[in-house]
């Protein structure tokens, strides 16, 4: 929703100032109406997931979760997205990752994601899901940048990272805001 109110202020701005003509499809306005529908699509799937919590049916969720050993507390995210929603007709595939460290040796990272979107979701992750060490990590530290508004990095781990890397990652969470990339680069670890 905040989305949707900031980018239709945006919108509504670009018009007082003669930007755009405020009467006509236009690229800005389009853009507010997109997030208008992805925050109801969005309200009515968590409604949907409420109502199965509320009659305490845990099924309808599907989870797959990776355990990172040997791996020092470095990264806690909670994020929920959906799947690319050009290839989709109806409503997209949803998916919540949430990371974070169990102990000082292990970090977890779980996939939620309904019955219903399974298939999706498992294509989607299979190669999070078939590869295993680093460049699991590397996968897994690719798909929060892509997806996140927000994560948490240890200030230990932040500090050893060159400036290089820290203008990589953050570059690449830039150019991914709107858009997904295939940029890749030994950079984006962030395990």
């Amino acid at each position: 929703m905040e989305a949707s109110v900031r980018t239709q202020s945006m919108y509504q701005q670009r018009v007082e100032a003669g930007i755009d003509k405020g009467n006509e499809p236009e690229l800005a306005g389009m853009m507010a109406v997109e997030h208008m529908l992805t925050a109801h699509s969005t309200f009515v799937y968590k409604s949907r997931l409420d109502e199965a919590i509320l009659e305490r049916n845990f099924n309808v969720l599907n989870h797959e979760v990776i355990r990172l050993t040997q791996q020092a507390p470095a990264i806690a995210a909670s994020v929920f997205f959906d799947l690319d929603t050009r290839r989709y007709q109806d409503e997209p595939p949803r998916l919540a990752l949430n990371i974070f460290p169990i102990s000082r040796e292990i970090t977890v990272a779980i996939y939620t994601f309904t019955k219903a979107d399974a298939e999706p979701v498992r294509e989607y992750l299979r190669d999070i899901l078939a590869t295993a060490g680093e460049y699991q990590k590397y996968l897994i530290s690719r798909l929060l940048l892509l997806h996140a508004e927000n994560f948490v990095v240890s200030p230990v781990l932040f500090d050893t990272w060159s400036d290089v890397k820290r203008d990589t990652i953050r570059d690449f969470f830039l150019e991914t805001i709107r858009y997904g990339s295939e940029e890749q680069s030994e950079h984006l670890y962030l395990f």
